[in-house]
């Protein structure tokens, strides 16, 4: 057999494979973004992975509830959720750019299949806002 006629066909295999390979890491990386994740839970519960970028090492997630922060409104197919940072008073932190994550159990209606998460500084501040879809 011709050693060129053996590569030409080896050329559009090893071509397509590599398209397959690039196409199934492209579709992992979507479904494992670094951002919120939500899952309805068989006794109606919504289990909420929530995650925000913080800039410095002191920095935690305070709480995570259900409702808008004053002066915003979530749409209206959403359900609100608000995740409130907390930094220690006086305290020196490093300044680090990284994330923070809390899992929390919601009631969240039946009717519900998408959150709305602001993300609020110490302050009181809007940092964020993401809208999650409860699978």
């Amino acid at each position: 057999m011709d050693p060129t006629r053996r590569l030409s066909l080896l050329a559009p295999f090893l071509a397509l494979a590599g398209l397959l390979l690039g196409l199934a890491a492209t579709i992992d990386a979507a479904a494992h973004h670094p951002g919120s994740h939500a899952w309805r839970l068989p006794d109606g519960g919504v289990r909420l992975e929530a995650v925000a970028n913080v800039t410095d090492g002191c920095t935690t997630i305070g709480s995570v509830e259900r409702g808008e922060p004053p002066a915003a409104s979530a749409a209206r197919d959403a359900e609100p959720v608000t995740l409130r940072l907390r930094r220690p008073a006086d305290a020196a932190c490093t300044q680090v750019l990284t994330t923070v994550r809390r899992e929390v159990v919601l009631t969240v209606p039946a009717g519900r299949s998408v959150l709305h998460l602001f993300t609020v500084d110490p302050d009181g501040r809007i940092l964020a806002t993401e809208r999650i879809p409860v699978r």
